[in-house]
């Protein structure tokens, strides 16, 4: 039976690119940049199965520069898509924070979750774990959110996927594993990268082939 991986709500993110509101400015570029100096980037994600139901979440800490600083992965059980995305959020802000660092931007690709964080009204959001967000945006450090594409999220999506498959909750602090070099490698490298209904492009990126296999059609954010 085919499986399809749901994320990010593309319909909002392409109605979105048509809107002049600046809030969603940052979805017209799908390649990671650089940021400021003492600035670091978490990149999370979701993702939930439509043959199990089964969701999960994962994230990777990158330095100003797009150096891998960390990463981890964490299946969830049942979910929605929404509880997955904000899972990979959470975790990923409790990780920078474990790790002291002090100037955070969380680029997010589900404008659903960005609005429901980045809200003025996201302190009384009936969604405890947005209220457990907020509760960590607001410690002794800075934090922001930025909408992006989902071609700029390729890693945090990899992970995300990959912890479909897993027993365990995992943090990684070491060298970034094998299988995420492309995604990383294509980042770095601000070439376009995406989740496509191609079955090959999940499988050369699992399989660590060559990073010029990334591919530049649409986003439609599921892989069969």
């Amino acid at each position: 039976m085919e499986q399809v991986f749901f994320n990010a709500n593309l319909a909002d993110l392409e109605e979105a690119q048509h809107n002049d509101n600046s809030t969603y400015s940052s979805i017209n570029d799908r390649v990671w940049h650089a940021l400021t100096p003492g600035w670091i980037a978490l990149n999370s994600d979701g993702v939930v199965s439509t043959s199990s139901s089964l969701g999960s979440a994962g994230g990777v800490l990158i330095d100003s520069l797009g150096s891998w600083l960390g990463g981890f992965w964490k299946p969830l059980g049942y979910v929605t898509i929404i509880q997955a995305v904000l899972w990979g959020l959470y975790d990923g802000l409790k990780l920078a924070w474990s790790q002291g660092f002090e100037k955070v931007q969380c680029q997010i690709d589900n404008v659903e979750v960005y609005n429901m964080v980045s809200s003025s009204s996201s302190r009384s959001s009936p969604l405890p774990l947005v209220r457990e967000i907020v509760s960590l945006h607001d410690r002794a450090w800075l934090v922001d959110y930025k909408l992006v594409h989902c071609e700029a999220n390729s890693a945090a999506y990899a992970l995300a996927k990959l912890s479909l498959d897993q027993v365990d909750a995992r943090s990684i602090l070491g060298p970034p594993p094998d299988f995420l070099q492309n995604s990383l490698l294509c980042d770095n490298n601000r070439s376009p990268r995406c989740r496509t209904k191609k079955k090959d492009h999940m499988k050369a990126l699992l399989r660590n082939d060559n990073a010029d296999e990334c591919f530049n059609g649409p986003c439609i954010c599921m892989v069969p």
